[in-house]
């Protein structure tokens, strides 16, 4: 099952001290949402962070060269970068525009990588 679906717990416990009739699953249940086994996942973090060096994956920005991200959006989806390393002499009638681009299309750059 790929969907997550978020469940309240204590409507899961009254529909199945009324549905199950089995007083054996039932505590089987309630022993599964206290211990946290079926708790949700905690929401994934982008690998991409304030501070980060970036490059955008898509050609059509390869001039950019490498931004800095300034901070990610509140969603985690998009990353807000400037580019001071923008190759001055592809574009010559001004800078990239700092903005907030998908995470997912950001590429992380590490080390000394140009």
């Amino acid at each position: 099952m790929t969907d997550k679906h978020y469940v309240d717990a204590n409507k899961l416990l009254e529909w199945a001290k009324v549905e199950l009739g089995s007083a054996k699953l039932y505590t089987k249940l309630v022993g599964e949402i206290e211990s946290g086994r079926i708790d949700p996942d905690p929401p994934r973090q982008p690998d991409i962070q304030p501070g980060d060096r970036v490059r955008h994956k898509h050609s059509s920005f390869k001039y950019y060269g490498i931004g800095r991200v300034k901070e990610i959006a509140a969603s985690g989806k998009r990353a807000y970068v400037e580019w001071p390393d923008y190759d001055r002499k592809k574009l010559l009638f001004g800078q990239p525009t700092p903005a907030y681009y998908l995470v997912s299309k950001l590429q992380k750059v590490t080390g000394d990588t140009p």
